[in-house]
């Protein structure tokens, strides 16, 4: 008889010292996250070209390459700047009826003259391209040219 006392007693104890353990503890943790690098590429330049007798532009498309494996780029800004002497004018303009080598052209992406700056975010996925298309126009010239019409700005960051 004396076995079972002695066996409950340590049951007891034993009990008694688990619910006295249990206490609520935090640990904080401490994130350290190094910078994603904004990792993309963009052509050098895109040809604009005009055929004789016309004045309806095929330019090459720009693509746009996030080389980044985390971390979608947004393009928030496109602007186009006339430079080396041409005029930008309105894609609506009669080209037809512009002074010969005036050097006057148009250019528009997704159906937006760029008269004024583009301003809806395009966004490209990590490790994916994306490839925007431009359309214009130039004025007839009575010689070959191979200038430079506009130079294309953008505003890049990561979303």
């Amino acid at each position: 008889m004396n076995k079972n006392i002695i066996l409950l007693t340590s049951v007891l104890m034993l009990s008694g010292v688990s619910v006295a353990s249990e206490q609520d503890k935090s640990v904080p943790v401490n994130l350290y996250v190094e910078a994603t690098v904004l990792d993309y590429t963009v052509p050098e330049s895109i040809s604009m070209y005009v055929k004789a007798n016309s004045n309806e532009a095929d330019i090459d498309d720009m693509k746009i390459t996030n080389n980044s494996k985390v971390g979608v780029i947004q393009i928030k800004n496109i602007s186009a700047l006339a430079i080396n002497d041409y005029t930008k004018v309105e894609d609506i303009s009669d080209f037809s009826k512009l002074p010969m080598n005036s050097k006057k052209a148009s250019l528009v992406f997704r159906n937006h003259d760029m008269m004024t700056d583009y301003k809806e975010v395009i966004e490209v996925d990590p490790e994916c391209d994306e490839n925007l298309s431009f359309t214009g126009h130039s004025n007839a010239t009575t010689e070959i040219v191979a200038d430079q019409p506009f130079e294309i700005i953008m505003t890049v960051g990561f979303k």
